[in-house]
């Protein structure tokens, strides 16, 4: 892996403001710095263009990318300095190819390809390549794999389940907060290996354990987006909810039982902590608090007072002139 991170992300670049004769440049000491070793060329005469999203955790690196056309070479001197971590291309928009272990495989939109960071490799990207990218450890998802070579080097298809599972949620990472806490950054990443598992065929047991694991950490992920989306909403509620998913209320409950906590005390959370942050906005100091409350959700202005100072042992008011008293 490369340097330790210092933080969630996102860490942004973009060839925009950079002038054309140092674009590819820059985007190469990007791509070495933040993510992967390797010797590029640029394919075409047109200046280059390159943006890129990634976010850092401490065994797990992931973004998004798009570039212009490029040849990427990874030599022995280059392996030599690196680890053995696999490495996840994602086609989002184009068509491109790669070759490792003496396999030249075509990727189409949809598809991904899997590398091996302790392997020799080359890949060429057409121009306007659009790319989601994993880099993770080895041993975490070897563990979970049988046979795990098998899948290097070769193309996940594009009705993968499992790969279409990693993608969904990375997206939804990709929409969050930093990650404050080291256990919230260890499920994280524990969450990304096993659906990459999945996605290179995990089986039996070990596919079990990851469906259990990854899955289930997918399906409250998108559930806990959806709520944040909609927490103006005061009749959002668990059979709400549940038939957007199209599943049970049951199951909808026990995915917030098992962080202990339930579906309930997770929107009354978020609720609160919107309007927390919205009563110490300054730019909006002349709204009336009922309709903070209101905008938050809450169709009951005295139970929004009564949960508000259970949760910060302070009233709305005091929340709002805390910086004039």
């Amino acid at each position: 892996m490369l340097a330790p991170p210092d933080h969630f992300g996102p860490r942004l670049f973009h060839t925009s403001g950079i002038p054309e004769s140092q674009r590819f440049g820059a985007w190469n000491d990007v791509v070495n710095g933040w993510l992967l070793g390797v010797e590029m060329r640029q394919v075409g005469q047109s200046p280059f263009r390159g943006s890129a999203c990634l976010r850092v955790l401490p065994e797990l690196r992931f973004g998004w990318g798009a570039l212009d056309g490029t040849i990427s070479k990874r030599a022995r001197t280059i392996i030599s300095r690196d680890n053995d971590d696999l490495f996840l291309f994602v086609n989002v928009a184009g068509r491109f190819s790669a070759s490792q272990r003496g396999r030249e495989v075509d990727v189409g939109v949809g598809g991904a390809y899997v590398m091996s960071c302790a392997e020799a490799g080359a890949y060429r990207w057409p121009a306007g390549m659009k790319l989601m990218v994993v880099r993770t450890k080895f041993e975490a998802v070897s563990a979970l794999v049988r046979n795990i070579y098998d899948g290097v080097g070769r193309a996940i298809p594009s009705d993968n389940q499992g790969l279409h599972l990693l993608i969904r949620y990375l997206r939804l990472l990709d929409e969050s907060e930093p990650l404050a806490t080291d256990e919230s950054r260890m499920l994280v990443t524990r969450h990304v290996q096993d659906l990459l598992a999945l996605a290179l065929g995990a089986t039996g047991e070990t596919r079990q354990i990851a469906i259990t694991r990854g899955l289930l950490a997918a399906r409250r992920k998108s559930i806990e987006v959806y709520v944040e989306r909609h927490l103006a909403r005061p009749e959002l509620s668990l059979d709400v909810v549940a038939r957007y998913f199209r599943v049970s209320p049951r199951t909808v409950q026990r995915l917030f039982e098992n962080e202990g906590t339930n579906f309930t005390e997770f929107v009354l959370g978020r609720r609160l902590a919107l309007a927390y942050a919205t009563l110490g906005d300054p730019r909006v100091e002349r709204r009336n608090i009922g309709d903070v409350a209101l905008a938050c959700g809450f169709g009951n202005i005295s139970h929004f007072n009564r949960q508000f100072r259970l949760r910060y042992a302070a009233t709305p008011s005091d929340i709002r002139h805390r910086d004039v008293m």
